[in-house]
């Protein structure tokens, strides 16, 4: 019995200088029986030539006319596979050289229709940093397991049957929170497993200009609030605020999350937090200086030693 072929969907955008990293990394699996899909999404830089460079023939460049966003390649990409499996990779990332043979033997192990998981994180100036992913809890949602922190479904650690991404497919039109949307949209439907064992490695580098996208977050939020338990929905409506402070976002984009967070008034659970939810430059400062909360903090936890309950 043959081994089943693994189709690796790689989007990219100029990225001519970091691609041949990360199509090595998939090169050098320990399971080789794979295509890999290039989708060049509108690039300026030649990236046919760092394909050809490479000289493999399982290597193929799909090259789209304009550029989009990397939803549409990637959904071109997964299009045009073969193969029985699908395995996502950014173009700046890389894989462990198991990562192939472990999600294979895993997602036949465990039964499951896709597997996601842990990553480990490595920047300019950062050592390597493992971020692990714990797995959902058979009581939560897919939504609030999403939003909960410490689930770290990145994209290059992505790999499904064929058949059931068809079905589901990457939202086009968002530019944020694409890959929380296809977690929730995929695991609703799906079983999707997550994988502790960390065997992707992805770059985090200061230089690269990221944006907020306000427009895509927030149809985001309004697209799944209704699904989602009041601590999931403050949870994440506070770090967005504090990355909207962040990224010096105009104070509409600011009024939308603390108008959010006053509908969840009751679900906050102090005063101290609710004062910081209204009050977002406040919240950045709070978050931002750690070292301050003990000493703001110490007056009430002075006054709290110091009652004595009496007897009933």
């Amino acid at each position: 019995m043959s081994s089943p072929l693994v189709s690796v969907i790689i989007p990219t955008y100029n990225r001519a200088a970091v691609l041949p990293r990360t199509l090595k990394s998939v090169l050098t699996q320990t399971y080789q029986n794979f295509e890999i899909f290039v989708v060049d999404d509108g690039s300026t830089e030649d990236i046919g030539l760092v394909v050809k460079m490479l000289n493999d023939s399982r290597i193929h460049h799909l090259r789209l006319h304009e550029h989009t966003n990397a939803n549409v390649a990637r959904n071109a990409g997964i299009r045009a596979a073969t193969g029985e499996y699908i395995a996502m990779l950014d173009s700046d990332d890389e894989w462990l050289t198991q990562h192939l043979e472990r999600r294979l033997q895993k997602i036949m192990e465990w039964g499951c229709d896709g597997i996601y998981g842990s990553f480990i994180r490595l920047g300019d100036d950062l050592r390597p940093c493992p971020r692990i992913a714990r797995p959902r809890r058979d009581d939560e949602s897919m939504p609030d397991y999403v939003l909960s922190g410490f689930v770290y479904a990145v994209t290059p650690s992505h790999f499904y049957r064929r058949e059931a991404v068809l079905e589901t497919l990457w939202d086009e039109s968002l530019k944020r929170h694409q890959d929380y949307d296809f977690t929730i949209r995929f695991g609703t439907r799906f079983k999707f497993m997550c994988d502790p064992e960390p065997t992707v490695i992805v770059h985090w580098e200061k230089q690269v200009t990221r944006t907020f996208d306000f427009e895509s977050r927030a149809r985001f939020f309004e697209k799944y609030k209704d699904q989602l338990s009041p601590t999931a929905a403050v949870e994440y409506l506070f770090y967005q605020m504090y990355e909207a402070v962040f990224f010096k976002e105009p104070m509409a984009t600011l009024a939308y999350y603390t108008g959010q967070l006053r509908a969840l008034k009751i679900a906050i659970n102090s005063r101290l937090n609710f004062f910081l939810s209204q009050h977002p430059h406040l919240y950045f400062w709070w978050r931002r200086h750690p070292a301050w909360h003990k000493f703001i903090l110490a007056p009430r936890r002075a006054y709290n030693r110091c009652v004595i309950k009496q007897p009933n």
